[in-house]
């Protein structure tokens, strides 16, 4: 399924792969994706929960992303909005940046870095969270973390 004239999700920057991660099935993820308006061949790997055996909290679907595009945990950084995948990103060993969405910051303390748009951090800032992991990342920006 390809969203008509849909958005890609690329980096700006050669060597940066997106993968999406969902715990959701295939089908219903893809129509969501669609709607959305983003194009799904535009990422690299696609992993939904028909694809391990184990659901979030359990590290697998990013742990299988990470194997996907070809990357150890600590180089990778997820992007979530629920509890069960902040700890989910924590039990695979990768930096986590919780975005503030559909519920409080408070449940989503165990993020590297929580915050109430991707966009606070930027392509930089999530390459720095890359480049410096889980421990580093979360003292590079110790104003956020666990804010309310």
């Amino acid at each position: 399924a390809r969203a008509r004239g849909g958005k890609t999700v690329r980096c700006a920057r050669p060597g940066v792969a997106v993968a999406v991660a969902t715990s959701g099935k295939r089908e219903k993820s893809l129509r969501l994706l669609c709607a959305a308006g983003y194009d799904p061949g535009s990422f690299d790997a696609y992993v939904t929960a028909e694809d391990v055996v184990n659901p979030k909290p359990a590290p697998d679907l990013f742990l299988e992303a990470a194997r996907r595009l070809g990357l150890t945990p600590r180089q990778c950084v997820v992007i979530e909005d629920a509890p069960s995948g902040v700890e989910a990103a924590r039990r695979a060993g990768m930096a986590c940046v919780a975005v503030v969405q559909t519920v409080p910051p408070d449940q989503l303390a165990g993020a590297t870095r929580i915050v109430s748009c991707v966009d606070e951090l930027g392509l930089e800032g999530l390459l720095q969270l890359a480049r410096t992991g889980t421990e580093a990342g979360a003292k590079a920006y110790p104003e956020v973390r666990g804010k309310k």
